[in-house]
């Protein structure tokens, strides 16, 4: 098994940030679940996993948003498990590991724009 984390502050909201964690189109082979029941949680702190099947492995990616002192706490993780994770990870596990800062900061990114413009 492979794994990797990151955990970054922003100043973006937590449930913006889950907005756009949602909306994300996860593709057909693909199941994206929350850890709560009926939909989005009403409390932070908000957690999303993302599940991908390959062959004879997964690919998991977790989005965790905990509101801190004024800030979000985002943590992301990957994980890829199975008998040929191995195999993937000799494959793609460093593109990953550096994909995961730019995978936030998109994220951040989009959440930004989505939230309404403050007024002055």
């Amino acid at each position: 098994m492979w794994e990797s984390t990151l955990i970054t502050l922003t100043d973006v909201p937590a449930e913006a940030l889950w907005a756009a964690a949602a909306d994300e189109d996860p593709g057909e082979d693909t199941d994206a679940r929350t850890d709560c029941r009926g939909g989005p949680p009403a409390a932070p702190p908000f957690r999303r996993v993302v599940v991908t099947r390959l062959f004879l492995a997964r690919a998991e990616t977790v989005y965790e948003f905990s509101p801190v002192a004024g800030a979000t706490r985002v943590r992301v993780g990957a994980r890829l498990a199975g008998p040929l994770a191995v195999l993937y990870r000799r494959s793609f596990a460093a593109r990953l590991d550096d994909g995961l800062s730019s995978l936030v900061g998109r994220l951040i990114e989009r959440a930004r724009a989505a939230r309404p413009a403050r007024a002055s």
